[in-house]
């Protein structure tokens, strides 16, 4: 996955995540509606919308989920092989810190 395409699948994660979010407002108005009916009927048509509803914004939840995981394992995949470059300015250094005593040991704690 390029830098574009991560970039271009954030903004789509985020889209399905806000759509869910309007999703669950319908769905609890529909809800709200369904305790006050005005016509017999109401509230068991109500209570079938916002379940129906409820099922879009699961189901755009899981979406955005299912794109934030590409993304996440791209980035891994990214910076595994980053961390594994090896410079020859890196080489240089890493012998030249060797030569001065390598890391410094850690100072134990009484």
């Amino acid at each position: 996955m390029t830098a574009t395409e991560r970039a271009e699948a954030k903004i789509k994660a985020a889209n399905l995540r806000i759509l869910a979010a309007s999703q669950r407002q319908n769905a609890a108005a529909h809800r709200r509606q369904a305790t006050h009916p005005i016509y017999p009927g109401q509230e068991a048509i109500c209570e079938g919308k916002a379940a129906v509803i409820d099922g879009f914004a699961t189901r755009s939840e899981a979406q955005a989920e299912l794109l934030e995981a590409q993304i996440h394992e791209s980035a891994v995949a990214l910076g595994a092989r980053g961390g594994q470059v090896r410079s020859r300015a890196k080489t240089r250094a890493a012998r030249k810190n060797g030569k001065l005593g390598g890391r410094p040991k850690a100072k134990k704690k009484k």
